[in-house]
C-alpha cells in the first residue's frame, strides 16, 4: 500500500491475527538516493516478522542496487536535534544518513531485515502511471520479466522473490484470464516464488471498483506450481474463509479493508476493541515507533470513519494532527462526543465504493466493462504521495 502499512500499523494488525505483513510500497530509486526518504519509509523491529519488503521499479539495475547495499540503521526522529546523541527509541531500525550504499556488500540491510522481497505490479494509482510502475507495467511484460530475473539472480539464495499482479486490462473476460495466466507463468519462469493476484484490473478502483473475480484467481492458482495469495473483496473474516474455499489459494491478503478494521483477521471478533480503542492503540504504537504524521492522520481517518461521519468538525481536525499531543487531544474529543452505539460499529470506510459481494452476473460484468471504460478518463488526474515528483526511473 502506498504510504500505509508502516511499522506501528503492522504491529497493530499482528496483535489481532495478521500472520504476514508487507511494508508500504517502496520507491526503489528514492530508496537508493534519498536518505530522508529511506528513514521515513523503512523501519522495523525484532517483533516485526515475518515481513515482506515491497518495491516498485522499472529499472532492474536500480532495483538490485537497493538490495546489494549496506548501511547502518537508526530510529526515525520526527524532531531531530543535531546537538543530541540520545536515542529515544532503540527498537525500530532506520537507515543511518552518514553511510552511502556499498555495492560490494550483498543485500546486507534489506534482506537481513525481512523474509521476502516483493515487486509490486499491482498498484493502480495514477501516480503509478506517471512513474511507469505497478499495474501499468503489466502491459510491458519484457520489463517485468527483467525485473524478476534480476532479483532472482541476486537474491533468491537469500530470500524468496515474490510478485503482486492484477488481472490484465482486457475487455473480454475469458481472454483476460487466459492472458493473465500466461503472464503469471512468465513471472514464475523468471524466478517468482510466490504470486499474489488481485482479482480486478487496474481500472477497477474507486467508484468503478466492481466485483472481484475470485474464479479468475482460482484458475491462475490451478495453472501454477508455486504458492498463490488471493486479494480482493476481503472485508471480513468470513470473506477470508469464503475466498480460500473459492480460490484454493495458499494465503489471503487484505489491504483496504484492513485499514478500516485492523482487527479483521482476529479469529475471535470479541477480542477486537471498538474503533475508538483501536485508534488509541495505534496512536500509542506510533509514539513507540515514530512515523511521519501524514501516515497517522490517514490511519485515524479510516479507523474512525463511521465515528466521525456525524462530527464534521472533528473529522476536519484529523487533518491538522502534527504531533502526539494533537493526536491525543483529538482522541479525547472523540471519546467525549462519539456515542456508545456508534463505537460498537466497525468502520465502513471500505464500503464507500463497494457493491454487494455476490459473484458477478452477466449484467454486472457488462456494467463493470462500461465502468472500466469510464475509468480510463480519470487516469490522468493528479495524485500526491511520498512518490510525487520522483521522476520516471525506478
Amino acid at each position: 500500500m502506498v504510504d500505509q502499512s508502516e511499522l506501528p500499523f503492522r504491529m497493530l494488525v499482528r496483535k489481532y491475527g495478521c500472520d504476514l505483513c508487507y511494508t508500504p510500497m517502496v520507491h526503489s530509486r528514492l530508496f537508493c538516493e534519498d536518505v530522508k526518504y529511506r528513514e521515513m519509509i523503512f523501519t522495523t523491529c525484532e517483533q516485526d516478522r515475518p515481513l515482506v519488503v515491497q518495491f516498485n521499479a522499472n529499472n532492474p539495475d536500480l532495483l538490485v542496487q537497493v538490495h546489494n547495499s549496506s548501511f547502518d540503521l537508526k530510529p526515525f526522529n520526527l524532531n531531530p536535534n543535531p546537538n543530541s546523541n540520545s536515542n529515544p527509541n532503540p527498537n525500530p531500525s532506520r537507515p543511518n544518513d552518514t553511510n552511502t550504499f556499498n555495492n560490494s556488500q550483498a543485500a546486507s540491510m534489506v534482506v537481513d531485515k525481512c523474509d521476502a522481497i516483493d515487486i509490486n505490479f499491482g498498484c493502480p494509482q495514477d501516480i503509478a502511471k506517471k512513474g511507469r510502475y505497478g499495474a501499468y507495467l503489466l502491459e510491458e511484460p519484457d520489463v517485468c520479466r527483467s525485473l524478476v530475473e534480476a532479483m532472482s539472480k541476486h537474491l533468491s539464495h537469500k530470500v524468496p522473490v515474490c510478485c503482486k499482479i492484477r488481472l490484465l486490462p482486457i475487455d473480454d473476460r475469458e481472454e483476460r484470464i487466459t492472458k493473465t495466466i500466461e503472464f503469471a507463468k512468465m513471472l514464475v519462469k523468471a524466478g517468482c516464488q510466490l504470486l499474489t493476484v488481485h482479482g480486478r484490473t487496474r481500472l477497477n478502483r474507486g467508484q468503478h471498483v466492481g466485483a472481484c473475480d475470485w474464479d479468475a484467481i482460482r484458475r491462475i492458482k490451478e495453472a501454477l506450481d508455486i504458492p498463490v495469495f488471493a486479494n480482493g473483496s476481503i472485508e471480513t473474516l468470513g470473506d477470508v474463509k469464503k475466498c480460500q474455499e473459492a480460490t484454493g489459494c495458499d494465503g489471503i491478503m487484505s489491504a483496504e479493508a484492513l485499514l478500516g478494521n485492523p482487527g479483521l483477521f482476529a479469529e475471535d471478533s470479541t477480542t477486537v476493541p471498538d474503533p475508538v480503542q483501536l485508534a488509541w492503540e495505534y496512536i500509542e504504537l506510533a509514539e513507540q515507533y515514530p512515523v511521519h504524521y501524514r501516515m497517522v492522520r490517514a490511519h485515524l481517518f479510516k479507523i474512525l470513519y463511521d465515528c466521525l461521519a456525524s462530527l464534521p468538525e472533528l473529522r476536519a481536525e484529523v487533518g491538522t494532527i502534527g504531533d502526539a499531543a494533537s493526536a491525543r487531544l483529538l482522541m479525547e474529543k472523540v471519546e467525549a462526543q462519539v456515542s456508545p452505539e456508534t463505537r460498537r460499529k466497525p468502520s465502513d470506510w471500505i464500503l464507500r465504493h463497494r457493491p454487494d459481494r455476490r459473484e458477478p452476473t452477466p449484467k454486472e460484468l457488462e456494467r463493470d466493462k462500461q465502468a472500466m471504460e469510464a475509468a480510463v478518463e480519470q487516469e490522468e488526474q493528479p495524485q500526491t504521495s511520498l512518490f510525487a515528483d520522483a521522476g520516471d526511473d525506478y
